[in-house]
């Protein structure tokens, strides 16, 4: 959902959103709070809540985070100039992913900046594929996590490979931003574009490498995440499987990615 440019301030502050056919009510905190220079160019959200107040009969609420870039005082109250939907709206949802999510990291960590240990993140993934297990069973886990993977995949090609110009180009930007992220080393094996097939290996990789063995691969994530890009580059669906992994005795990770038979 987009917003218009220029809500107003005052007791009547409204957006006007192209997806609904009247103007929805914005709660005046929000304006107060959104005017402080600090939050300029920063998600600020905003509850919504059609039909109504809250409790009114027949009332739906769904949260917004929007950006404003600008703000003019005028003699009736605040305009917004260049307020516009991060992407992250949607009825129902609290946690929809938004490139935005991942933050202003020079502004946040000045001094520890953008790096962390690869424990700290492999902690955070083992203990909630924990979580997962025990909530849903191994193979909703895997599931759950294979589909974090896709959409991780899809929103790295679009917000960071830019627009490669051909299957080069994307190989080489992607085994780049890996390598420069501490994410892996990217390798292709095998290569077959006709039939849109290929063999990929990531060594020294961010989830896995240095891991003990436990006669499985656990690389879930990053099938999926492979999948992602290659969707996102050539249009078509992949399915991706890992058939070798560190943690099966193999020093590199490798992954069967194929086009998905239609």
């Amino acid at each position: 959902m987009g917003y218009k440019e220029g809500g107003r301030g005052g007791q009547n502050n409204r957006f006007s959103t192209p997806a609904a056919t009247k103007e929805v009510p914005v709660p005046q905190a929000i304006y107060r709070k959104a005017v402080q220079p600090a939050l300029l160019n920063r998600p600020v959200g905003i509850s919504f809540f059609r039909g109504g107040c809250p409790r009114s009969p027949g009332s739906t609420g769904y949260q917004a985070y929007i950006l404003v870039t600008g703000i003019r005082l005028g003699s009736t109250g605040y305009s917004f100039l260049g307020v516009r939907d991060t992407g992250m709206t949607e009825t129902g949802r609290k946690y929809r992913f938004s490139w935005i999510l991942l933050g202003d990291i020079k502004a946040g960590r000045p001094n520890l900046g953008p790096a962390t240990r690869v424990e700290v993140y492999r902690l955070m993934q083992y203990t909630m594929r924990d979580i997962l297990e025990q909530e849903f069973g191994t193979e909703k886990a895997d599931e759950i996590f294979y589909k974090a993977g896709l959409l991780a995949g899809k929103e790295f090609y679009k917000n960071a490979l830019g627009t490669p110009k051909d299957l080069n180009d994307f190989v080489s930007r992607l085994q780049q931003l890996l390598r420069e992220m501490s994410i892996g080393i990217l390798r292709i094996e095998k290569a077959d574009p006709e039939k849109g097939s290929f063999v990929m290996t990531v060594s020294e990789d961010l989830d896995c490498s240095g891991l003990p063995e436990t006669g499985y691969g656990i690389c879930t994530y990053d099938e999926g995440f492979i999948a992602g890009l290659m969707e996102s580059f050539t249009g078509e669906l992949f399915d991706v499987r890992e058939i070798d992994c560190w943690c099966t005795g193999d020093r590199t990770c490798r992954f069967a990615v194929d086009r998905r038979l239609r």
